[in-house]
């Protein structure tokens, strides 16, 4: 055996099972009792018949009780005492019209002769109530009592056994509701009930109101209860994040069930500190504010802001994740972003085949504006959602070169699918990721700039032994010429191309394939720890060409991740190169070795 709580429903035929042998082992010493206690209240004789001869009227004596009564003869332990026992369990077996018999002591040997008179056989049989099963598998149960007389017991085995197919199905609250047996005509009646909800109720949700719960449950008033769609319906519940518990009750009012579902709400005021920390960004701070059980249906209502040393953000947000009874969301936001990025340039100093990148200007990026979103999960399609984004653009000059100051209004319709399989969110062994996105800019409706984006990332994490990980990515991204500097792809940082600056290069058509082994080893540095190598190769273009591999660049790196309660920490380092790209004799053209470190969660 093993714990169980009140809302695990696994296995829950087993258990009846296993329940009902545990009964039916219990009875057996009740009857030893019982009959005992008939036996020794009984007036009659205890005084054993000399070597009786046993016989039977009217029908025969059933093989069971017959064996026991010749056995008794035969040790010569028969007696009238012991002989008004077996008339006892005669008559109570039901199958009999009268039951009794007649014992002469004075014969040599002495006389013993049952007389039974059974009843007359079912020839009638009738049920009503059953829309879950069909009527001809409950009639092929009921025929095996049908033209013949039989025992309650024989009746009762019938009745578990049409229970038992409600059971198999999911029909864990069908019952027989009545039963009616003449057994001078021969006849039987059955209704069954198959457990039809009369009412749901709710308990515990003293902010959430009934409608959220409600519609999470496939089961409805009126619906047949299931155990498997009780058992999704509180899978769904607690799957909202609303309840710290999801338990399901079932209660009768007179012959009808009433589904109970009690829950235990958690608190949906919260307050969330983050922090990350890498050599690009320095150190970021997050303070996210928000209700996740908004007005009590389920709305998510929250202000985030963002600070750090080139990162400065807040953001309004107020989601419905249900629309009505609809599998649909909506989202919608007010933002402002403020973002420094810095713009690279090969060094001219160098000479010779190697190159290093060094800092040409910086700019400040600023967004604001506000966007809406619709999406809805599909089960081909992933995660589906359609965003209105308007905004307003601002580029301003900081210091050097490398970028264009500019300001226009953005007014952008975005469709993205996700699919998203992977086991873990930090440092996943298994599952994938898949997203694709078409972004069009709608002069229309007010954009100062027009273009078309289309994007494609694809990651899969596969684990051979328990400790060894592959990932391999393919990201690929295209727009056309008219796309801002703002909206355009980046290429390099830790995450992105290994051997070059977060960012370090911008442009409109992206190609980068990543390559990774991970190792977790087998001890611990305070936390989980595993080894990473990475092989990156890839290329960027500010017009949009033909793909060719002399262009590419490479990148190769190694670098160490500890899985912390803040989430990814890693320290790393790379080296970015190209292949025959050198002058004289030189096939290899070698950037600088770059050292990385981040901590926590991504940007």
């Amino acid at each position: 055996t093993r714990e169980r709580v009140v809302s695990d429903f696994s296995g829950v035929d087993t258990l009846i099972a296993q329940g009902e042998l545990a009964g039916e082992r219990a009875v057996i010493p009740i009857l030893d009792a019982l009959k005992k206690h008939i036996q020794q209240s009984s007036p009659l004789s205890m005084q054993p018949l000399k070597a009786p001869q046993v016989s039977s009227s009217g029908d025969s004596l059933p093989e069971g009780i017959k064996s026991e009564i010749l056995g008794d003869a035969d040790a010569r332990t028969l007696s009238p005492r012991s002989i008004a026992g077996y008339l006892n369990r005669l008559a109570a077996s039901g199958r009999y019209r009268e039951v009794y018999a007649a014992v002469t002591e004075a014969a040599s040997p002495a006389e013993v002769v049952f007389h039974l008179r059974p009843y007359a056989p079912l020839e009638e049989i009738s049920f009503s109530g059953n829309h879950a099963l069909p009527g001809k598998l409950i009639s092929a149960e009921l025929d095996s009592v049908k033209g013949r007389a039989f025992e309650d017991s024989d009746l009762q085995t019938v009745l578990e056994r049409i229970i038992r197919l409600y059971r198999v199905r999911g029909y864990s609250l069908a019952r027989i509701d009545s039963l009616d047996l003449d057994r001078e005509q021969g006849r039987l009646r059955l209704r069954i009930n198959e457990g039809t909800i009369a009412q749901i109720r709710y308990e515990g949700n003293e902010r959430t109101r009934d409608y959220v719960i409600r519609r999470e449950s496939p089961l409805d008033e009126g619906d047949i209860f299931r155990i498997d769609q009780a058992s999704h319906g509180i899978v769904n519940i607690k799957s909202t994040g609303l309840f710290d518990y999801v338990l399901l009750d079932v209660r009768y009012r007179g012959t009808e069930p009433v589904v109970v579902l009690k829950v235990k709400e958690s608190s949906s005021s919260l307050l969330r500190l983050g922090l990350h920390a890498d050599n690009e960004h320095s150190l970021v701070s997050t303070v996210d504010i928000h209700d996740a059980n908004f007005r009590g249906a389920w709305e998510d209502l929250g202000v985030t802001m963002r600070y750090g040393y080139r990162d400065r953000g807040i953001r309004l947000g107020y989601t419905i994740n249900r629309i009505f009874n609809t599998y649909f969301t909506f989202n919608t936001q007010l933002s402002f972003s403020s973002r420094d990025v810095i713009t690279y340039r090969d060094d001219p100093a160098l000479t010779g085949g190697d190159w290093e990148r060094i800092e040409l200007g910086r700019y400040k990026v600023n967004k604001y504006g506000w966007a809406l979103a619709f999406g809805s999960r599909f089960e081909r399609f992933g995660d589906v959602s359609a965003e209105l984004r308007v905004e307003n653009h601002q580029i301003r000059e900081m210091s050097g070169e490398g970028y264009v100051p500019e300001r226009y209004r953005f007014v952008s319709l975005k469709l993205k699918s996700t699919v998203d399989t992977e086991d873990k969110f930090h440092l996943p062994t298994s599952g994938m990721l898949l997203e694709l996105s078409y972004e069009t800019a709608l002069r229309n409706l007010g954009s100062e700039v027009g273009f078309g984006k289309v994007g494609v990332t694809y990651e899969s994490f596969f684990t051979v032994l328990p400790r060894h990980t592959f990932r391999p990515k393919v990201t690929f991204g295209f727009a056309d010429a008219t796309l801002p500097l703002a909206e355009q792809f980046t290429l390099g940082g830790f995450d992105s191309f290994l051997g070059l600056r977060e960012d370090d290069s911008y442009g409109r058509q992206l190609f980068v394939v990543n390559a990774e082994y991970r190792y977790w080893l087998p001890f611990k540095a305070i936390f989980e720890t595993y080894i990473k190598v990475r092989y990156d190769l890839g290329t960027i273009s500010l017009i949009p060409e033909e793909l060719k591999f002399n262009s590419f660049r490479h990148g190769l790196g190694i670098g160490v991740a500890l899985d912390t309660p803040l989430g990814e920490a890693s320290l790393g380092a790379g080296r970015s190169f190209y292949l025959n790209g050198g002058g004289g004799n030189s096939s290899v053209s070698l950037g600088s070795l770059l050292f990385y470190f981040s901590v926590g969660p991504r940007l």
